[in-house]
């Protein structure tokens, strides 16, 4: 059984990816970083074993909103099927159907069957990272080669496990230094029962004194309950106006805090209200001077819309005088033009009729070019049909109707008779004239005159040709066609064929000469057009001209341009209007301005500095004035009314303040006179009293306490019944403990017996089976380091790996380099698989990379260590190093290459 294809439906960063086809042997894929090198090989373990769940610390390769999803592809001589994992529960829903074959349900279990997961990432699948693990675990449960040693001996699990095992459930029974195990507690509980029944035993002997103790307690435990309850209601009550003093003192202190605090602030209020001398004159003139300041709120805008009017004005003297410079007229010539509108409407007048002629005379100028052409063409067939006939263009049709008629009569003298009367029809000639006819009409209709002509002379020649079969042809005799022959260029003795030949070529050249004569007609006539047409224009551009001149006009101007020039003469006609417009609105919006500076400047001057002569331009200044110092005015007057509300509100607060702490002060004194302190103790004494009732209490409590625990004591031990009772479950727990013990050692015994036997089949097991794959390894290992090392050394148990030089010099795995201890690891992966025998056979063997920590000499020797694995197994070998693949194609010629490109990601 071989891996053929490993397709990522989705895992991870690959989608629709397919690595195949793998050889049965040796296999390099090559690929640079991130093409997926890594992904597929993870993506081969978890179809087999199924995906890691996101507890798990190992890198799922999830999929951002989706299942992963991995298909893999097995082959042998008697089919191939596909093993399909989809992310799921429990690592995954599996699929497997068959490509070809039978049905094989069991076929993901029978590949994996004796290699765990674990076991297949460390052996079967690993790379650098996995390289160092198959030394971990040694001596556990996790011994990878204990575990693969027990599979190719047909175990289901490892020896050592097993031993492991049975050790834990024997350390679980017993211990000789431990309290948990169950042996260790059992005698442990058993000890202390047996103490316990030597304790009763003993106090039998003090029963008669205890009793008396007893009643002499019960008397003393009542009247230290007394003792306890007064002390506690003592306490309570000192704890309780203690707090309650405190509260009262820190009230106090916080009240003369804020009173100090208070009086203090309206010491400062009267102070600063001392201080504001107020303008009543201009606070009394605020609503007159007010309902100014808002006029001149305004007064931007109407500064503005005066710059605006000035702007407006200044730009449509610009625009007047800029049109009549780009219509190139003086003022005097503008006024001459008279109306502007009717000018425009001729000018454009004028210019439709030019453009029509122009657009008249190219069309017809684009006639005599297709006349002329097809004059030409009718030419050309006209010479290519004449030529081999020997006929000169002109006179050519006399020349053909001379052919003809010669030809008639040697036909008619060939067939012994000829028409002499009107009857019968010249089927040829009719059908020669309908065509004529559809070919006119249709040239006609399209526009396409060739064809018209070309119709034109069929009709000639079907008209022609049916007038001369009506007329008939008078009949010579047979003995004189030969002068006939001789007009037609033909010997005495031509064949029907040959004169039926000459009648088609004559026939064809007759209307090529025809559609010539048409064409040079047509030409004619187009050129006779254009001649026209080209008239009528010089006709219309010389009145333009004229009309030009009339009007004082430029008389080179086009109408377009005439227009535009027009368009820029009423143009300045209306900004000239505009300017005017304009400027009186300037002056009717300053003489507003200064009206109203002049108001502005009389409620002003009272209060402000204002100038003698006042303009609209000093309006914002004075304003500005005016109202900083009617702000200034109110807000005094505003701060005055705010300070005496604050003083007014600090007083009451005064007051409030006061009452309060004045309050607490009582409450303080009925407190201390409550507990005598007024006359001679403050509430300091409180705390003092306080503690003093605390320890009364804590005293009272102990010797009550003290009382009880003695009493209940005696007590316990003069209840003889109970005694007696506890004597006999005493002696019961102590037999029940002794037969518990005695089974729990029986089980010790049987399992270290177990232990000890399992420990000898290990040991011998894995002297007859390791020397085999110790061998192995050691020729693998000596290959890979050129000779290097000789030896190696794997301890039973969990001892490090040893490596010997050809000195006999020792080195365990971790004082080798990192190289070294590779190429180790490496040696001992291939030689355990090469031991496995059955276990796993049908897995393919997949290393990622694990050869860059080798120097060349070595790299070269472990290439070949893997291709000879290769010979008995599928090895599937990832790198992204070229010249470690080219180093395979060297050692292993036949090998299987594929190469893998980050276009998959």
């Amino acid at each position: 059984m071989r891996l053929r294809r490993a397709e990522a439906v989705s895992y991870g960063a690959l989608a629709d990816a397919t690595l195949g086809e793998l050889g049965d042997g040796l296999t390099v894929v090559h690929g640079p970083n991130e093409a997926g090198k890594s992904t597929f090989i993870s993506l081969v373990r978890h179809v087999l074993y199924g995906f890691p769940t996101l507890r798990e610390k190992e890198a799922g390769y999830a999929v951002p909103g989706g299942k992963r999803v991995g298909r893999l592809v097995f082959e042998d001589e008697s089919g191939s099927w596909v093993i399909e994992r989809t992310e799921g529960v429990r690592g995954g829903d599996v699929k497997i159907r068959a490509i070809s074959g039978s049905a094989r349900p069991d076929l993901a279990a029978s590949l994996v069957r004796g290699v765990s997961a674990h076991a297949y990432r460390v052996v079967f699948g690993f790379g650098l990272d996995e390289m160092p693990v198959i030394e971990e675990g040694r001596g556990s449960s996790d011994d990878i080669i204990a575990r693969l040693y027990a599979a190719s001996a047909g175990l289901t699990v490892s020896p050592h496990q097993v031993r492991a095992t049975v050790e834990s459930e024997m350390e679980a029974l017993f211990k000789p230094t431990g309290r948990k195990p169950a042996i260790n507690a059992l005698a442990l509980e058993l000890k202390g029962v047996r103490a316990q029944s030597r304790e009763l035993c003993a106090l039998s002997d003090s029963f008669s004194t205890d009793r008396e103790r007893v009643r002499e307690l019960a008397r003393a435990l009542a009247e230290a309950r007394e003792v306890r309850e007064a002390a506690r209601a003592k306490a309570t009550a000192l704890a309780v106006a203690t707090e309650r003093a405190d509260e009262r003192m820190r009230t106090i202190a916080v009240q003369e805090e804020a009173l100090i605090e208070l009086r203090r602030e309206a010491k400062r209020l009267a102070d600063e209200i001392e201080t504001i001398d107020p303008d009543d004159a201009l606070v009394t003139a605020a609503p007159e001077l007010d309902a100014v300041l808002a006029e001149a709120a305004g007064f931007g805008q109407s500064a503005s819309a005066l710059a605006d009017d000035e702007a407006v004005a200044a730009r449509a003297a610009t625009r007047a005088a800029d049109a009549a410079t780009r219509a190139g007229l003086d003022a005097e010539a503008l006024e001459a033009l008279g109306d502007v509108h009717e000018l425009a409407a001729a000018a454009e007048d004028a210019r439709d009729d030019l453009q029509r002629l122009r657009l008249q005379l190219e069309g017809r100028e684009e006639s005599v070019a297709r006349a002329a052409a097809a004059h030409a063409q009718a030419g050309a067939a006209a010479t290519r049909a004449l030529d081999p006939l020997g006929i000169a263009p002109d006179g050519a049709g006399e020349v053909i109707a001379e052919r003809l008629a010669a030809l008639d009569t040697v036909e008619s003298l060939r067939s012994g008779s000829v028409s002499t009367s009107g009857r019968g029809a010249d089927v040829p000639a009719a059908i020669m004239l309908v065509a004529g006819v559809a070919a006119a009409v249709a040239g006609i209709v399209l526009g396409e005159w060739v064809t018209a002509g070309i119709g034109a002379v069929l009709v000639a020649a079907g008209v022609w040709f049916l007038l001369r079969s009506r007329a008939g042809v008078p009949a010579l005799p047979v003995s004189d066609e030969r002068p006939y022959l001789a007009v037609l260029g033909l010997d005495t003795g031509a064949s029907g064929l040959e004169l039926s030949r000459t009648r088609r070529a004559l026939e064809t050249a007759r209307s090529a000469v025809a559609a010539r004569a048409e064409a040079a007609d047509a030409l004619a006539q187009a050129e006779a057009d254009a001649t026209l047409s080209r008239d009528a224009l010089g006709t219309r551009e010389t009145l333009w001209e004229s009309w030009l001149a009339a009007h004082t006009l430029d008389t080179s101007l086009t109408p377009a341009r005439a227009a535009s020039a027009l368009a820029l003469v009423a143009e300045a006609r209306v900004a000239a209007t505009a300017a005017v417009e304009a400027v009186g609105d300037v002056r009717r919006t300053a003489a507003r301005l200064d009206e109203f500076a002049q108001r502005l400047a009389d409620a002003a001057r009272p209060f402000v500095p204002v100038p003698e002569d006042v303009t609209h331009l000093d309006v914002p200044v004075i304003a500005n004035r005016l109202g900083e110092r009617l702000a200034t005015a109110r807000a005094g007057r505003a701060r005055i009314e705010e300070l005496t509300a604050a003083f007014r509100a600090a007083g009451s607060q005064i007051e409030t303040e006061e009452t309060r702490a004045n309050r607490a002060r009582d409450e303080l004194r009925e407190i201390l006179e409550r507990h005598d302190l007024v006359e001679r103790g403050t509430h300091e004494d409180l705390h003092v009293l306080r503690a003093q009732a605390e320890r009364e209490v804590a005293e009272a409590e102990a010797t009550f306490d003290e009382c009880a625990d003695t009493k209940s004591q005696l007590e316990g031990r003069l209840e003889e019944g109970a005694r007696e009772r506890r004597g006999g479950e005493l002696r019961l727990a102590e037999a029940g403990l002794a037969e518990r013990i005695a089974d729990a050692t029986d089980e010790y015994l049987v399992l270290a017996v177990a232990s000890r036997l399992l420990a000898e089949a290990q040991e011998r097991y894995e002297r007859e089976r390791q020397p085999e794959v110790v061998k192995h390894a050691e020729r693998i290992f000596a290959t890979i380091t050129g000779g290097r090392y000789v030896g190696l050394s794997i301890p039973l148990g969990n001892g490090r790996i040893e490596a010997f030089d050809t000195r006999a010099g020792a080195k365990t795995s971790d004082q080798l380099s990192r190289g070294a201890a590779d190429q180790l690891y490496l040696a001992l992966r291939l030689g355990l698989i090469a031991q496995l025998g059955d276990v796993g056979c049908s897995l393919p063997v997949l290393m990622d990379d694990v050869l860059v920590n080798f120097d060349p000499q070595r790299r070269r020797g472990a290439a070949e260590a893997i291709a000879e694995l290769a010979g008995g197994r599928q090895v599937v070998f990832f790198t992204c190093h070229p010249e470690t693949a080219e180093l395979f194609a060297e050692v292993a010629p036949g090998h299987t290459r594929l190469e893998l490109s980050p276009r998959q990601l």
